[in-house]
């Protein structure tokens, strides 16, 4: 996995286009996935759009990475998912309701959240929020 990483990085220093949707998500989105918080730096650098859906389960990458920090990847960087979602929010991503409330999704990323001091610090949400 490492050596694409670094092959993937070097593309995109090269210019390749940061927005393109070839399989119906970014670059952004599966960086966030997996919590790769430098390629993330280098796609929100090269302008990738933030709030951009994929074609596939209409997630934004800070949906896909709030999901990979609950169900990571085999090859995702554990480490990486705070710096990834501070970076995404610093950028302007917008934080949705519904990963916040557990009634609106039946997901475990509320419950995981409200539990997580440093999750809660990267979404930019008051340490007082309990549900």
């Amino acid at each position: 996995m490492r050596m694409g990483v670094l092959k993937r990085t070097r593309r995109l220093e090269k210019g390749v286009d940061a927005s393109a949707q070839p399989h119906g998500e970014t670059g952004l989105h599966w960086a966030a996935y997996g919590g790769h918080a430098k390629i993330v730096k280098l796609l929100l650098k090269s302008k990738a759009p933030v709030n951009v859906k994929d074609r596939r389960f209409d997630g934004t990458p800070l949906g896909w990475a709030l999901y990979g920090w609950c169900e990571p990847a085999p090859d995702a960087d554990k480490d990486g998912y705070y710096e990834v979602v501070k970076q995404l929010v610093s950028a302007g991503a917008a934080v949705k309701e519904e990963w916040l409330d557990e009634s609106k999704r039946g997901m475990p990323i509320a419950r995981k959240v409200r539990k997580d001091r440093w999750m809660k610090a990267a979404l930019k949400i008051s340490p007082r929020f309990k549900d």
